[in-house]
Order: structure tokens, then sequence, then C-alpha cells
């Protein structure tokens, strides 16, 4: 494997990218949702480093970023994170081909990054350093490896295996679990799957806390542009899993939908329903849960770019019994080129989760932040 990710990095050119802004913002944070807290005016500087390589064979991706918050309130301590990501694929033969990520951070505890709150599909690795809960700063590592090959002209199997383990003081909470999955076409917009995995969590400071948990799913993946609705695509899955831990088991039914429009040239729009089983820092039982996430992008007039995203999740804490909790997220942002290498940018966002108790070692039970911050983004042409 290190020699085919090796050779990755001789054949093709690298589109490699440089960003780096300066910006002032004011936030307030709560640990009593819905009430207002106090405000937090800061000077935040990020950098961030991207690089990527391809060849016939596959492809590399690398990513780091750094964020720091200089508060301007005495007696509240610089807010600093950083965070890196390496992703990429090897085909190995003609019929396999294996994928990886990984990812290391270190940064304040952010209970709004799991896709059900609402985290806009596609965007880029992010590390934030602001008012996410600064009491539990959270050192974390999450890998990913698959490894797929194809049995016939369409069929495939796929085995995979992922950690995740997170440092917050003293608390130490490690996620390890592997899965196979059988994927079979049947159609030209439709293919069905079958799949087993088990999940082993522990938590350092709990006496007997390591669980394991078993999933069962068979489900049908269903996807294809709209002929009535031009511009237009729907994906959508159906079928059922098995969760299976200690405290008993719970039959639950997998769904998922999403559509994407393009409006025009300028303007697309996507809204999609999930029901993700999700695993956070310092969580050691898993979140089941139902979310719902709406979304538009497009340009304004004198070439300004603005997005829009809304996100809402509700659910339990653990497979069978735990307490209930609900979540939303929602962010706004516009940016306008100034020159070739810089450019404003203006955000608005606005969250807050609640959980009928609380959901780990220093973890308050329901926490609210909203915020606004504007600042100047250099980006630099890379050349070669």
């Amino acid at each position: 494997m290190a020699c085919g990710i090796a050779r990755l990095g001789a054949q093709e050119s690298a589109p490699r990218g440089v960003r780096v802004s300066v910006g002032s913002g004011v936030e307030t944070a709560d640990a009593a949702a819905g009430r207002a807290g106090a405000s937090l005016a800061s000077t935040r500087i990020a950098a961030e480093a991207s690089q990527q390589r391809r060849s016939p064979r596959g492809s590399l991706r690398a990513w780091s970023g750094v964020t720091a918050d200089q508060w301007w309130q005495t007696g509240v301590r610089r807010s600093i994170a950083a965070a890196a990501n390496v992703d990429g694929g090897v085909t190995l033969t003609r019929r396999m081909r294996l994928d990886f990520a990984e990812r290391v951070s270190s940064a304040p505890l952010d209970l709004f990054a799991p896709r059900g709150a609402g985290v806009i599909a596609g965007a880029p690795p992010t590390v934030l350093s602001g008012s996410e809960i600064p009491a539990t700063r959270t050192l974390s590592h999450n890998g990913l490896i698959s490894l797929a090959r194809t049995i016939g002209p369409r069929s495939q199997v796929v085995v995979s295996g992922t950690q995740a383990i997170a440092m917050t003081g003293r608390d130490r909470v490690a996620t390890s679990g592997a899965t196979g999955r059988f994927e079979r076409q049947v159609g030209r917009f439709t293919r069905w799957h079958a799949g087993y995995g088990f999940v082993l969590s522990s938590e350092q400071r709990v006496e007997h806390a390591a669980e394991r948990r078993q999933n069962a799913d068979v489900a049908f993946d269903y996807t294809r542009p709209l002929p009535f609705w031009g511009h237009t695509t729907l994906a959508a899955s159906a079928g059922g899993s098995l969760l299976t831990e200690a405290a008993g088991r719970r039959v639950r039914m997998n769904a998922g939908a999403s559509l994407d429009h393009r409006l025009n040239g300028r303007w697309s729009v996507n809204v999609d329903y999930a029901r993700p089983v999700e695993y956070l820092a310092g969580v050691v039982q898993p979140l089941v849960t139902d979310s719902v996430r709406v979304g538009a992008a497009g340009l304004l007039p004198r070439q300004i770019s603005f997005a829009i995203a809304a996100g809402a999740s509700s659910g339990s804490v653990g497979v069978v019994g735990g307490s209930r909790f609900a979540s939303y997220v929602g962010t706004a942002h516009a940016s306008r080129r100034l020159g070739p290498d810089w450019q404003l940018d203006i955000e608005v966002h606005d969250s807050w989760y609640r959980f009928d108790a609380s959901p780990g070692a220093g973890i308050p039970a329901a926490f609210a932040r909203r915020g606004f911050r504007a600042g100047l983004v250099w980006i630099p042409r890379m050349r070669g």
C-alpha cells in the first residue's frame, strides 16, 4: 500500500491552495439553550493549506488548518484549534480498490459537527476555536479504511474498518468497528445491499464501560434524474436494520432521501432526510437520529456568492431506552471578490441543542450559540 501511495505523488502536477483570513465578530454562548448569554467579541486569524495529487491509479489529498481567537474581554483565554486531514484511494488491481481517510484535531468540543445537525454537504474540512464549550477541549482522531472488490459485472463486496478516539481531560472514549457489505446493481437506477457490522466502545474513567453493538441491515438504493423536472436528481433508500447492545435489541427502519435541483446557471437548492446512527467525541453511547437539512447556494448581483443552510435533528442517546435530544443549526455566508487574491467574507450562524440529561462528562445538557463575523480573506493564486 505504501508503494502505491508513493507513486501517486510522482505522476501529475498537484492542485494546491493556501487560504489566510483575518476577521472580527461577536458570539453569544450559554449552557442554558434558548437564553441569550453573554456576548463575546474576538479577532480571529485562520490559515489553511491543501494539496492534491492524482494519477491513473488513484488520488491523495491533504489538508491542514489552524484557527486562533483573541477575545477582547479581559479574563477570557485565547482559543486555538488545529486539525489535519489525509484521504485518498488506490486502485490495487483491475477488480480491487483501497480507500482511506484520517483526521486528527485539537479543538474545543463541537457537538454541532454531526451530519444530523445540519452540516453543509460537500463542505471543505474546517477547524473552529470559538465558543464551542471551551471547558471541554478535545484531542480526537478518526480513521477509516475500506477495501472494495468487484465480483461480477453488477456486484461488489466492501469491507471497512473505523476507529475514533477522543480525549477530554482525563476522559478517553474509543470506538472501533468493522463492517462487511454486499452490493448489487439490479437496474439502471436501483441497487440493493446487505451488510453486517459491529462496534466496540469503551470509556477510560468508568469501570466496565466497554460496550459492543451489532448491526445487520438490508436496503434498496435508488438514484436518477427526474424526467419530468429538468436539472433535478432524486436519491432515496429504504430498508431495515437490527441494532444490538447489552441493554437489548431494537429493529429500526432505515430511510433516506435527497433532492438536488439547479434553478438556473447561478442557483441550486437541495433537501435531504436521513436516519443516521452517529458517534460523538466524549459520548460513549451512539446518537440514533432523525434529521432533515435544506440548503441553497448561488450568485447575487455584483458577483456576490451566497449560501444558506439549515438542519434539525432529534433522537435518542443509545440504542435502547436512552434520553431524548434535539438540535438545530442555521448558517448564512456571503463573499465578494475584491481582487484576484482577496475577498470579503460575512457569516451569520445560529445553533442550539438540548438533551434530557448530560450525554457525557463535562458536557452540558443544553447549549446555545449564535453570532456574526466579517473579515478579509487572502487566497493567493498558485503557480506551477
